[in-house]
């Protein structure tokens, strides 16, 4: 016999290659895993990409699978997370801010919530105080009686979101509106809250049930859908346009919406061009100031 002797192992003994189970895996796994990235992202067509681009990064990856590890149907599965969160934190950079109501829908919510009922009277201190705070949901919800000094005028309160001491002038027409809410129309009970449900055991309200609160009166309004992503936190943005009109400085913009940094209060000046430009300087400006180059 003639030539060097061959022998190779039949199809089905022969270790597969890392290409060849993960186009296995893709076939049993592809619907699942869409699935499973269409229920955390909430959106088809993006759970359609990222399917696409787990399966890439799993390609790319494929020689790095170590089976001692768990399943290749977990590994795979654990690349489709990461490339979902990485889509979600991408989603939270480029979201637009919601746009802040203008003075005249500030009145018009405000004169839609003239009326002599419980409801009316709660959601019209409510709203009159964020209008001229621009206290957020989590903080209005979690106001206390005892956040009020009547005879100071003033509201002391702990913000929710930052843990900061936020001190506050209370305004003649949010002391009015909170005064008759809660001397005569308040459901009576100890709570220590401020704002509470209308209706059976007394109890706080949540910043969903705020967030609510303003959603409903801006449908009567006929505000709903005009301009996307608005509600409760459009009358702080409103706010804090409102002053930058008025040529308030940034850093007093940021105490009195309670930002703990500077930047935190820069997005207002998107949609204040003039103030943007103020803070703007030239570089023969900087140069002169002795401003490092």
């Amino acid at each position: 016999m003639s030539g060097a002797l061959t022998y190779s192992l039949p199809a089905r003994e022969r270790a597969d290659s890392p290409g060849e189970r993960l186009e296995r895996l893709y076939g049993a796994s592809r619907d699942d895993l869409y699935a499973y990235l269409a229920t955390l992202l909430g959106d088809h067509s993006a759970a359609e990409e990222v399917t696409a681009l787990a399966f890439e990064r799993a390609f790319r990856k494929r020689r790095l699978f170590n089976p001692r590890r768990g399943s290749e149907r977990a590994w795979l599965f654990g690349i489709a997370r990461n490339a979902a969160l990485d889509e979600l934190r991408r989603r939270r950079r480029t979201a637009p801010l919601p746009e802040g109501f203008a003075a005249e829908e500030v009145r018009t919510l405000l004169d839609a919530t003239v009326g002599n009922s419980t409801m009316h009277k709660r959601d019209r201190a409510i709203m009159t105080l964020a209008a001229q705070t621009g206290l957020r949901a989590g903080d209005l919800a979690r106001l206390q009686r005892s956040d009020i000094d009547w005879r100071a005028s003033e509201i002391r309160l702990v913000q929710a979101k930052t843990g900061q001491v936020l001190c506050l002038p209370l305004g003649t027409a949010s002391g009015n509106a909170i005064a008759d809410y809660l001397l005569n129309y308040r459901t009576p009970g100890d709570s220590p809250f401020l704002f509470v449900c209308c209706t059976g055991p007394i109890r706080p309200l949540d910043p969903r049930t705020i967030s609510a609160v303003v959603t409903r009166h801006m449908r009567r309004c006929g505000l709903v859908g005009r301009i996307p992503r608005r509600g409760a936190h459009s009358f702080r943005r409103g706010l804090g346009t409102r002053l930058l009109e008025a040529d308030v400085p940034i850093d007093t913009l940021r105490q009195v919406l309670g930002h703990t940094h500077i930047d935190s209060a820069r997005p207002y000046l998107s949609v204040h061009e003039a103030g943007l430009k103020d803070c703007a300087i030239s570089l023969a400006a900087a140069v002169q100031a002795g401003e490092p180059r």
